[in-house]
């Protein structure tokens, strides 16, 4: 018989997902379920495919959550995935039998008409039961890491306890010059343009805004690091320190910070404040 190959993207599929292929690729499908590797040989792009409905959701969410533990339950499936991929479990002839049904071939590559997907897919109905599962893991999974990390990317107006403890600071001198610069603006001059993002730190947040000085210059955008209280194992009070050259010439008695690499939401917090301008 002339058995005709699928393209290898056809074959990727079908090797991923059990897809149906159409009739001119059957008989070459028959040739691969009668095959006695044919599980070992669709194993690994089957479960490559599942792990990406299932460990990348999941990690996701572990990270966006800023758990670390969160982390055990992608390892977890992870070693689950390994554990089934070595190992050996021969098809049974009623799987074998299932399997060809659906594909709507015979052993011998008679092309057939396939039978419904509920009633002789591959996977049976529980595997069916258990890919919807997965599915919809995946979905919400990817919903759920897409608004956290959207989220805490999003520019927002200080809230009442961050804007009070950067306020107390503005125009203030530090202890000494060697401390820091004299204050650029005067003692309680208003923040223009405030605006904060979220850091993917629990309780660790970036604020810019500008100021004028006595002369009526408007100076920034100047950004503050501020860390919630207890956030981090710190202070039960707000903690700002100046992250940049012009947040250091408006508070000098604060604390200061850097990072490096800087982190993005810094960046962010730039851009939300010039908007805002």
């Amino acid at each position: 018989m002339n058995v005709r190959v699928p393209p290898p993207r056809t074959r990727l599929w079908f090797w991923a997902t059990g897809t149906r292929l159409d009739a001119e690729y059957r008989p070459w499908v028959a040739q691969q379920i009668v095959d006695p590797a044919y599980l070992r040989r669709r194993r690994w792009p089957s479960l490559a495919f599942q792990s990406v409905l299932i460990v990348v959701p999941q990690t996701l969410l572990a990270l966006a959550s800023g758990s670390r533990y969160r982390l055990l339950a992608p390892a977890a499936v992870c070693v689950v995935f390994l554990a089934v991929a070595f190992r050996r479990t021969p098809m049974s002839d009623v799987a074998r039998h299932r399997m060809l049904a659906y594909h709507g071939v015979t052993a011998d590559g008679t092309v057939r008409e396939p039978v419904s997907f509920w009633a002789g897919n591959p996977l049976g109905k529980t595997g069916l039961v258990l890919l919807t599962l997965q599915v919809l893991i995946f979905s919400s999974g990817i919903a759920y890491a897409a608004d956290q990390i959207i989220g805490r990317r999003a520019c927002h107006v200080l809230p009442a306890g961050h804007a009070a403890a950067l306020a107390a600071v503005v125009g203030q001198p530090a202890p000494s010059a060697a401390f820091g610069p004299e204050p650029a603006v005067a003692a309680g001059a208003p923040l223009i343009a405030a605006r904060e993002v979220d850091s993917v730190l629990p309780g660790v947040s970036y604020a810019a805004a500008y100021a004028r000085d006595p002369a009526g210059r408007l100076l920034g955008p100047a950004v503050w690091r501020i860390i919630g209280p207890n956030a981090l194992g710190s202070s039960p009070t707000v903690d700002v320190s100046a992250q940049n050259a012009q947040a250091r010439r408006i508070t000098p008695s604060s604390n200061h910070g850097s990072s490096t690499p800087e982190d993005p939401a810094v960046g962010t917090a730039r851009a939300c404040a010039r908007a805002a301008r």
